[in-house]
This record gives C-alpha cells, structure tokens and sequence, in this order.
C-alpha cells in the first residue's frame, strides 16, 4: 500500500491527533517534534510540535484532511504568546503546489471577486493591500520528525477531556469516524 505523509501543528496535540486518527483514510497519526529545514546560512534549525499524518492517498486527497482540521481550527486566528503556530509541513515537493493552492482558496474565502466595468471577473491572486483576513498557516519543508515516547501519545478512543472541539457533531455530520 502507498502511503504518505504529512505534518501539522497549532492547536493541542491530543486533539489534532485524536481528529486526525479519525478522518476515513488517515493510517497513523504520531505526536513529536516537527524540525524544519533552515533557510539560513547560520544552519539554525526551527522547531515545531505537531503531528505526523500518514494517509492513504487513494482514499483520502490533502484538500479534505485540511478541510476537516480547518473547519475546526481557525485558520485566521493569529498565534498567541506561548502556542505553536500553525502550520502545514512537507516532505515531498510534490505536495507543496497543492498545499499552496489551498492556502491561496483560504485566503480568497469570503472576498468577491473582481468585476470590470465589461463585467468581466478578473483573477485576483491575492493583494495585499485590501483588509481582507490573512490565513495565519505557515508553510514549510520538514528536515525530520522525532515523535513523542509511546506514553505521551494520545492513542484513547476517547476525545481528549479539555476540547474545545465539538467532537459529537463531527461524528453526527460523518466528517470523522466513530472510534470502534
């Protein structure tokens, strides 16, 4: 079986891995340190905590995973002192064009388009200048992935305790799967 993989942070770890673990077609989710490949020259790495996501891709496409962890982490939201930043991460370039596709759906989201005065809709990649709200995901490519120590992974078939996450109405909505 071909499978892939992906990494997230933002948000609490139980919750992106208990979501995760749930959307029909993810194999494993594990929680660890997401180390991203340096820009710089100083060799410096960042790190992030997140998640890996190891998906089959035949049942399950990067805009329906982003879809289902973005309609209940906000995207918009700026990152507060002391949270881990949202983010999409990658291995494969060939992921990147669709990452950045999404990125650019969720930054036109609730913005009309362009009209001129033949009333023609116009392409409007994005500008900058308009008070539109700005996606608040970086994106960037992975170096490695240390995962957590088996006891500190959330593997209940429970939802985590302290969610904000309305995890019932996933279920009712058949977004994510009930655990077996």
């Amino acid at each position: 079986m071909y499978l892939k993989h992906i990494y997230l942070s933002g948000g609490a770890y139980e919750d992106l891995q208990y979501l995760c673990g749930r959307i029909r077609g993810v194999v494993d989710v594990t929680a660890g340190q997401i180390i991203l490949e340096s820009e710089s020259d100083d060799g410096g790495q960042e790190m992030r905590f997140g998640v890996s996501i190891r998906y089959n891709p035949k049942y399950l496409d990067l805009s329906t995973l982003f879809d289902t962890i973005y309609a209940v982490v906000n995207p918009y939201a700026q990152t507060k002192e002391g949270e881990m930043p949202k983010g999409i991460y990658y291995n494969s370039l060939e992921d990147e064009p669709q990452i950045e596709y999404y990125i650019n759906f969720l930054n036109s989201r609730g913005r009309e388009p362009l009209v001129s005065s033949a009333c023609i809709t116009v392409n409007d990649p994005m500008p900058q200048e308009r008070g539109v709200r700005r996606c608040q995901i970086e994106v960037g490519r992975i170096h490695r992935f240390s995962p957590l120590e088996e006891d500190a992974q959330y593997r209940d078939a429970t939802p985590p305790a302290k969610s904000s996450i309305d995890y019932a109405g996933l279920f009712a909505a058949g977004i994510i799967e009930r655990p077996a």
